[in-house]
């Protein structure tokens, strides 16, 4: 009978009249008196995301790095044992995509790109760098404006601003490759600074009514008449 022990230690005993009969374990597999774990994993139960482990009588899940799992179910019971890596939740079963691009791993300066598993980092235009740190490109450095003009770095851009002087060519106003980025305000006030014209002060007449008014490159001068 059962009080003898004469099943495998991975078998149930049962007694009956006059006999018994040993049953294998959930997880296990032969005649009861000997008993062979069955390899779960064999038959990938679980998600394509994540790893199989087979354990004695049993199995487990988990999800793989960059993925979590859509609930958390644990059964002890029977020949499911669900279980999870550090820091991923849920059965292993199914397993979902982490969007890490909603914890902000970016810099401030950088476009954040949610992949399968990951995520990728790029610096926005006017800043360079490995994604996670993007320092400020100075344009200025590569002379992009007028030679009548000074450049002004700005955070990711540059400003062009005409000298004392000068002013836009107008009919180069709409087709400088910069001024997407040059305010409105300072387009219409000042020009777009990579291409300055000379600016003809004698239009104005600030000479004497007695003198002759001579325009010269970023000025003027007057000369009195004879």
């Amino acid at each position: 009978d059962c009080t003898s022990n004469p099943c495998s230690p991975n078998a149930t005993c049962t007694n009956t009249t006059g006999s018994f009969y040993c049953t294998c374990n959930n997880g296990f597999t032969g005649n009861g008196t000997t008993c062979t774990d069955i390899d779960e994993c064999a038959s990938n139960p679980c998600s394509p995301n994540a790893t199989c482990t087979n354990t004695s009588g049993s199995f487990l899940c988990a999800c793989n790095n960059g993925f979590t799992a859509k609930a958390t179910s644990t059964n002890t019971t029977g020949r499911f044992i669900f279980t999870s890596k550090s820091d991923f939740k849920g059965n292993g079963t199914t397993c979902n995509d982490i969007n890490e691009c909603a914890s902000n791993p970016c810099s401030p300066n950088a476009t954040c790109t949610n992949m399968t598993g990951s995520f990728l980092c790029t610096c926005n235009n006017g800043f360079t760098g490995n994604g996670t740190t993007c320092a400020d490109i100075d344009e200025c450095a590569s002379n992009p404006c007028s030679p009548n003009a000074t450049c002004t770095n700005t955070s990711g851009s540059f400003l062009c601003t005409c000298s004392n002087g000068f002013t836009k060519l107008r009919f180069l106003y709409c087709s400088m490759s910069c001024s997407s980025k040059i305010p409105v305000s300072f387009l219409a006030s000042l020009g777009n600074g990579t291409t300055c014209a000379d600016v003809d002060e004698c239009a104005s007449n600030p000479c004497s009514p007695n003198a002759t008014c001579t325009n010269t490159t970023g000025s003027f001068f007057c000369t009195c008449n004879s």
